[in-house]
Formats: structure tokens, C-alpha cells, sequence
């Protein structure tokens, strides 16, 4: 391709999955911002990904486009975990029927560490490889700590059990739990650059509007409207962050 390539990966919310019939939408906002850019567009996203499948099939598309594309990736849900089955030689996004595989081993820290992981290794890659990106958080992230969900978004602003903290990369829990200090994910946090990693989360921002209007009617994933509120988003972050200049 001689024109430039928008590369998107994620779950659901980017590959505009409508759970209702299956179909995906018509103009889902990765189509939608390749417009805005005048890119090719290259979608990988598929519904129900894990963070740990976004990261590997990253690393097998990546090369292909490197010298020409432009990356935008919606994190999903950091309690999503990718495994092997052996009975069927294939990749699991989600605990399914083999759930022992999984929950053996699972816990906040585990799915924590493993996003956070991920987040760095294709940042490290991108970076070095010159290549242009821009990371969101798909939607708020939540755990269950001490029998309580903790609700992960970008900045703190109340300290109750239930809070709003950030978004992956919250420090707020190793504020709060003494016990998560000796894991050192707080110092993690800090390897990762967030200078192109969005404020905004895809399902916040367009719930602001009337959830009528933005979401699809009993169903939890963005309408047309919603896509093309979050494309906008998202092209007016790349031009604040000069990622078109030269």
C-alpha cells in the first residue's frame, strides 16, 4: 500500500460489534477516523478479545505495515485472560469451559501486571520503530477487592471503597491496599509513556450524551452516533498532539 495505514486492534467497542444480530456496524468510528486521516484502514479488532491476544496478533501485524502506519488500540478489561487449549490447538480470549486454567493462577494482580505488560511491549516496539500511536482504555475497568468492586479510571477524586480512580494505569490502588505496594506495579507503571495514551475512556465519553442517542437500545455497545463521537475524539487528539506534522 502506498498510502498511509491505520492500524486499530480491541475488543467489541472497535470492531463495532453489535451483539444484537452479530453483524458489525457499517461505520464503526476505526473507518470512520481512517477517513478523517485520508488513511488506508486495516481493522483487527474482534469482540470479546483479551489484552494479552491484542498485544501477540499486534506483534504479527505490526511488521507487516511498519514503515507506513499509524496505530490506535483500545485496551480492554485487564480480568480478560488469553490461553491454550489443547484439545483444541486454538487461542481462548475468555474463561470458558477450561476455566480451571485460568482461575488457577488468576487474581487483580495477575490480570493487572499482564495488561500492564502488554501496554509496554508494544509501546517499546512502536517506539522503536518510529512508529506513530495513540492507546485508549475501551471502558472502565473493574475488580473485585476484598469482596468489593473497585472501579479503575483516570483520576482520583473520592477515596470510598467503590471510587473512580483512573484508568490501567491508576496508582490509586497501591495508594489504598498495603499489601500490592510489595509487587512493585507502581514502579511499572511508571516505565510506561502516557503522553499518547487518551484521558478520555470510549464508554464514558460517548455515555455523556443521552445514552438513547449514543448506545444501541438494550445493549451496552455504541451506536453509529457513539462511533462517530469517539472518531472525532480521537482525530482532534491526534492533531493536539501533533501527530500529523511532517
Amino acid at each position: 500500500m502506498d498510502n498511509k495505514v491505520l492500524l486499530t486492534h480491541g475488543d467489541s467497542f472497535t470492531c463495532g460489534y453489535q451483539p444484537n444480530n452479530g453483524d458489525p456496524l457499517e461505520n464503526p468510528f476505526p473507518k470512520l477516523l481512517a477517513q478523517k486521516l485520508n488513511f488506508d484502514l486495516v481493522n483487527c479488532a474482534l469482540y470479546s478479545l483479551s489484552n494479552q491476544t491484542i498485544c501477540r496478533e499486534l506483534l504479527h501485524f505490526l511488521p507487516k505495515y511498519k514503515d507506513n502506519v499509524f496505530l490506535v488500540v483500545g485496551w480492554t478489561n485487564v480480568n480478560r485472560n488469553e490461553w491454550f487449549s489443547e484439545e483444541t490447538k486454538e487461542w481462548n480470549s475468555l474463561v470458558t469451559q477450561d476455566k480451571r486454567i485460568v482461575w488457577e493462577m488468576k487474581s487483580f494482580l495477575h490480570d493487572l501486571y499482564e495488561t500492564l505488560k502488554c501496554i509496554k511491549l508494544i509501546q517499546y516496539y512502536c517506539e522503536s520503530n518510529n512508529i506513530p500511536y495513540l492507546f485508549f482504555n475501551t471502558f472502565p475497568n473493574d475488580f473485585k477487592v476484598k469482596g468489593e468492586t473497585l472501579i479503575i479510571k483516570k483520576q482520583p477524586y473520592t477515596k470510598n471503597l467503590s471510587f473512580e480512580c483512573g484508568s490501567i494505569l491508576s496508582r490509586t490502588i497501591f495508594e489504598h491496599y498495603d499489601e500490592y505496594k510489595d509487587y512493585n506495579l507502581d514502579s511499572f507503571i511508571d516505565l510506561i509513556d502516557t503522553k499518547y495514551f487518551c484521558d478520555e475512556i470510549f464508554w464514558d465519553y460517548v455515555l455523556r450524551d443521552e445514552q438513547k442517542y449514543t448506545f444501541m437500545p438494550n445493549d451496552g455497545h455504541p451506536n453509529e452516533n457513539g462511533h462517530s463521537i469517539w472518531a472525532d475524539y480521537l482525530f482532534n487528539e491526534i492533531n493536539r498532539l501533533g501527530m500529523l506534522d511532517g
